[in-house]
């Protein structure tokens, strides 16, 4: 096994190194989804009071 990922799989650090770069990728996924759907809701309900 590469020593950098043997290194990131049984150290403490490691784990936190790959949660940590998980929730940067997972905070604008979330973000633009929660956006999305927001606005998609927000646009329906105005087409509903028409």
């Amino acid at each position: 096994m590469h020593p950098i990922l043997r290194e990131m799989l049984t150290e403490p650090v490691g784990w936190l190194t790959i949660a940590v770069g998980l929730v940067i990728l997972g905070l604008p996924l979330g973000t633009a989804l929660f956006i999305r759907r927001r606005m998609r809701h927000e646009s329906s309900d105005g087409r509903d009071n028409r």
